[in-house]
């Protein structure tokens, strides 16, 4: 079964509501352009079993909120978060955004999914330019950036 950009957008809608407490739209983004890097990048690899191919989903998130999705999860205020407090949270963000990112993939084949990956600029800017762009989806609101990408296939550089 096809899914529409739409229907993409508003399940990650919906996601990024459960994960923030926030509601704010996601829009796809253009392929053909690489998200800016933001201060927290995740992926998540993504094996199609007995095909050999690499996917991924990447999610860029910044600052502000990987903030609020923390302090969402975790119940803390922003001033007791420590940054590995941040970072799990961005990490699950990845791992739960994910699915809502690539429902064609998980609808028809096996997978075999890793866990989440941090990336810091440099590696994301050298998994972009040697891996294929599938799809894209961002969410900007009141000066906060988020951004959704599927790679397929996907050649991770890590940090």
């Amino acid at each position: 079964m096809a899914h529409t950009a739409q229907r993409i957008s508003e399940h990650l809608m919906s996601t990024w509501q459960f994960l923030s407490g926030e509601a704010r739209p996601f829009s796809p983004w253009p392929v053909e352009a690489a998200p800016p890097y933001l201060a927290h990048g995740f992926y998540l690899p993504i094996d199609i079993q007995g095909t050999g191919t690499h996917c991924g989903v990447a999610v860029l998130l910044c600052h502000d909120d990987a903030l609020a999705a923390a302090t969402h999860m975790l119940g803390l205020a922003p001033a007791d978060l420590s940054e590995a407090d941040v970072n799990d949270a961005c990490s699950e963000v990845c791992n739960v955004l994910s699915a809502s990112a690539f429902p064609e993939l998980s609808e028809s084949n096996h997978l075999s999914i890793g866990l989440p990956v941090a990336l810091d600029a440099a590696a994301y800017a050298d998994t972009h330019r040697s891996s294929r762009l599938a799809a894209a989806y961002q969410s900007q609101h009141a000066g906060k950036a988020l951004y959704v990408m599927v790679y397929e296939p996907i050649v991770p550089v890590t940090a």
